[in-house]
This record gives structure tokens, sequence and C-alpha cells, in this order.
């Protein structure tokens, strides 16, 4: 049954040439029906693999954005010349990421509308095509766009996770620039304040960020909520969705603490 599926893997070649993750994507039990190099630069065109049949799609960077931006500028372009209307599946990967043989037929099949986040994740297009049409998020936070929209309309999300893990094979830096305007982002997608303090924590010691990134993030949410710039379409439902997800941890929380007190 999967075999039948059509799947797209788009990867982002914006630093070096995609040698390991096409390798990656050679080997699976179930391979993709088209790989795209969405390439920053003609050198990161490859054309090697016979066993994959892969499209080269350059397009210059504009350096002055940031990297979320410029990715969705790409991908923007790429989706709209390939037509991902005729997929079942997209795969969105980094170019510096490493998976095993199963990653896609484990992960496909496991029935989420959408798995992981930033240097990998796996989106069914029927529910991407409902909000975004054929255009990527132009934002800093690119991909907690697309994940708390679809998070907020009830579909079925496993972000930051996978069935079959996918591996960035080198430690992302962010610079505190980029932090702030994460932060300004938040508020702009409609993240109470609360909620962008513990989001904001979660990415210090998950993500293993430095504390004055994590101090960047938070002045960008204050900057955010004094300046009042315009919010993204979907921050309303984002925004309730929080609120709900914030009082149903609180809740288990309060369960957890309860439950261990009474048997001291």
């Amino acid at each position: 049954m999967l075999k039948r599926l059509k799947i797209a893997a788009f990867i982002l070649a914006f630093r070096e040439v995609p040698i390991r993750v096409l390798k990656c994507l050679s080997t699976q039990t179930v391979k993709p029906s088209k790989v795209i190099i969405v390439a920053a630069y003609e050198s990161a065109c490859v054309q090697r693999f016979s066993d994959l049949d892969i499209e080269c799609i350059v397009i210059p960077p504009n350096l002055n954005l940031t990297v979320g931006e410029r990715v969705g500028i790409s991908l923007s372009v790429a989706f709209r010349k390939i037509r991902i209307e005729g997929y079942d599946y997209l795969l969105k990967l980094d170019d510096d990421v490493v998976f095993d043989e199963r990653f896609i037929e484990d992960n496909v099949g496991s029935g989420y509308d959408l798995m992981g986040r930033g240097a990998a994740m796996i989106i069914r297009v029927e529910v991407y095509l409902k909000f975004f049409n054929h255009q990527w998020p132009i934002n800093p936070i690119d991909d907690t766009y697309v994940v708390d929209t679809l998070l907020a309309a009830g579909y079925k999300v496993l972000p930051w996770s996978w069935i079959r893990r996918a591996i960035p094979i080198k430690e992302v830096h962010v610079s505190v620039e980029r932090e702030f305007l994460a932060g300004v982002n938040l508020y702009k997608l409609g993240y109470p304040f609360t909620v962008a303090l513990l989001a904001s924590f979660s990415t210090l010691i998950i993500r293993r960020r430095s504390i004055t990134g994590y101090i960047a993030r938070v002045g960008g949410y204050i900057a955010a909520l004094i300046t009042r710039p315009s919010r993204y379409t979907a921050y309303e439902r984002i925004s309730k969705y929080k609120r709900y997800e914030l009082m149903i941890k609180l809740k288990n929380l309060i369960q957890r603490l309860t439950k261990r007190y009474l048997m001291m």
C-alpha cells in the first residue's frame, strides 16, 4: 500500500552538496517518487543516483534574509514548479541530516499528518494545501508556523519527533538576532506570554540553546508586545489552542502532584 503513495522529497541545499541525504534516500525501503534539490548554488546539484528521479532547482539566496525566510521563498517556488498537489506526502529535508532505510516507510505508515520540525519534516500534502496552498511560510520560524497551524486545526501532528529519527549531522548555531526575531514571531503567531516563556525555556533545555539566546527570544516577544506588529493570519486559532494546551498541561501536572502527595 505504501509503495503506491507518491512522495516528493525536497532537499534544501543551502550550505553543501547533499550527498549524505541522497545516499539515505537511495537506500529507503519505500523510495520517494521524486527528489527535488532546492539549491542555493549550481554546484549543489547532483544527478549521480540512478535509482532516484532527481530534479534540481537553483534559487540564488538573498543573504539579507533569515534562514527561515529564505526557506519560505525557495520552497514556494519549488512547490509551484513541481505541482505538489500530484503527491501524497512531501518531505522537507536539510542538506545535513541522515536517517536509516526505514525512515520513510515507518514514518509515513504511522498515519500522522505531520512529523518533525526544523531539519526534517514529513507532511501529508492534502492537509498542507488546505492551509498554505503552494506557499511555504516566509518568516524566521517557518516550521513552527506550519506545525502550530495544523495542531490548532486538530490534525494529527508529532512535532520534534519521528517514529524513525532523522539526525542532523552538524549542530546549528543560532545568532542572538535570530533568537530575537523568533521571539517577535511567537507574538505574531498568537502565543500568550506564559506559553512563549515556556516554549523559549523548552528550546533552551531540549535544543541546548544559550542563556543569551533565551534572553534575546524573550526580549523579542516583549518588544513585540510593546510595538504591536501585525499578526499572522492564523494567530487567533493558534492563540486559542496554545491556551487550551497550557491548561491541559497544568491539569495533568496538578493531578500527578496530587497523586504523589496522597501516596506519601
